[in-house]
């Protein structure tokens, strides 16, 4: 044992026979050779006489020292300040050092900013390391492991609506984007509109385009036209072609065509039967009629009736009764679409059809 070592047992002794002032005085001396816990031990004695200057020099010492309480006390103050980057910075040094209570502390930390994957895992490590409180947070803060959205999808095609429900809403709440925006389309399908939002919005903001087409959409059918537009652009930046296809055919239809083309061609590009019909539409418009029908021949294959129609028309016009026919079988079994009007990949034909394209 060294002088330090003594010295504290020394101050131990003192302060359980309740002897305030040579309890302090051996722990002046123990901080004075330097010893890490008579250097914590006296910053406690000062914090809890008000000085918190010498409090907070005592306990970063005693850190350097290798003090890892020394730590939770830097964090515990960090708080009390309101200070809580500091606050997490020292959790995870003692947590990093063996402290249970730091991994629950960064934890506490963690959830509070967002980050629910890090605080289960920190509160489960100080759990499984025996503390009690982090068990506790465990059983009452949603940081269980989450449910894959599969679970969900499957336990829907069963018929059991009520688990898969339960099932979207708990991954959603970890974190999962997937499942939120499948939560949303839940509610939208069963007609609960006002409940399909808070999930939408939730994984919209966290930049998924997915999310903020169906927000668009869902603002567009309650009128407020302003906040759908703000949704619909961030979905068109993201690259979503269904919203390229949706913002094209607004402008299409406003007649900017020019607007509109750019994004129309990038959406049939990517498979859009939507996209491709309206890009048809326009192209026959402004007479590049053979560019127009390979558009809308393509969404005719992809399920798009009105499409289908009007190529019969045309052929019947032409005296091409068989090709008439064809058209008319396909514009009958129209509808067949992928859901989320997704086809296979069209070569979009080449050319300028404004002045000024590139």
């Amino acid at each position: 044992m060294d002088d330090g070592d003594a010295v504290m047992e020394a101050a131990r002794r003192a302060g359980k026979r309740g002897d305030a002032a040579e309890y302090e005085r051996l722990l002046t001396e123990a901080a004075a050779l330097g010893h890490a816990h008579g250097l914590n031990d006296l910053g406690i004695l000062r914090a809890g006489a008000g000085d918190m200057e010498t409090a907070r020099s005592l306990w970063l010492r005693a850190v350097d020292a290798g003090a890892v309480l020394a730590a939770e006390n830097l964090a515990h103050d960090a708080e009390l300040r309101d200070d809580m980057a500091a606050a997490e910075r020292w959790w995870r040094h003692a947590a990093d050092h063996g402290s249970a209570v730091g991994l629950r502390g960064a934890g506490v930390r963690a959830y509070h900013r967002g980050d629910v994957a890090e605080a289960r895992d920190r509160f489960t490590r100080a759990a499984a390391a025996g503390d009690d409180e982090a068990a506790k947070y465990l059983r009452t803060h949603p940081v269980a492991a989450p449910r894959h959205p599969r679970d969900a999808r499957a336990r829907l095609a069963d018929g059991d609506v009520e688990l898969a429900e339960s099932l979207f809403r708990d991954a959603a709440m970890n974190g999962d984007l997937e499942a939120a925006y499948n939560l949303g389309l839940f509610y939208e399908r069963k007609g609960e509109h006002a409940k399909a939002e808070p999930p939408w919005l939730l994984a919209a903001r966290k930049g998924m385009p997915e999310a903020q087409h169906a927000l668009a959409g869902l603002y567009e059918r309650r009128g407020e036209d302003a906040m759908a537009t703000v949704w619909l652009r961030k979905a068109v930046t993201a690259g979503l072609p269904q919203a390229q296809a949706t913002l094209g055919e607004r402008l299409a239809d406003a007649g900017q065509d020019a607007d509109a083309e750019p994004l129309l061609r990038a959406a049939a590009a990517a498979g859009s039967v939507s996209a491709a019909c309206a890009l048809g539409t326009m192209y026959h418009r402004l007479r590049r009629h053979a560019d127009g029908e390979a558009l809308w021949a393509h969404a005719a294959r992809g399920g798009d009736a009105w499409a289908a129609r009007r190529l019969a028309e045309l052929a019947e016009a032409r005296g091409k009764s068989w090709r008439a026919r064809r058209w008319r079988r396909l514009a009958e079994a129209g509808g067949k679409a992928p859901e989320d009007g997704m086809g296979r990949r069209v070569r979009v034909p080449r050319g300028r059809s404004f002045p000024g394209d590139a």
